[in-house]
């Protein structure tokens, strides 16, 4: 009877595990990549850009040719900030361009 509690704690120990995994895995289901190109008025590319999803302090920089990848749950808002430029918020919403 003693094994069986030890196995019983066990079993529900994992069926935890388990969940969580299913919970995050889910959560990380409703995040979209989202990649683009910072640009200058005149096109040129810009680096060193920060954008980060607003209310939060997760966030990447661009590279070298103004381009970034970020994975943001549905409906955030991104924040593009950089020295000499004004902050832009762009809402995350189901554009492609």
């Amino acid at each position: 009877m003693r094994n069986f509690k030890h196995l019983t704690k066990l079993l529900a120990a994992i069926c935890f595990i388990l969940f969580l995994m299913n919970a995050e895995t889910a959560s990380a289901q409703q995040n979209k990549s989202i990649t683009g190109t910072i640009t200058s008025q005149s096109g040129a590319p810009l680096s060193g850009v920060s954008v980060t999803i607003k209310g939060t302090t997760n966030g990447v920089v661009s590279n070298e040719k103004g381009e970034f990848i970020i994975s943001v749950p549905a409906n955030a808002t991104l924040a593009f900030t950089h020295v000499g430029y004004k902050l832009q918020e762009i809402t995350v919403r189901n554009q492609t361009a």
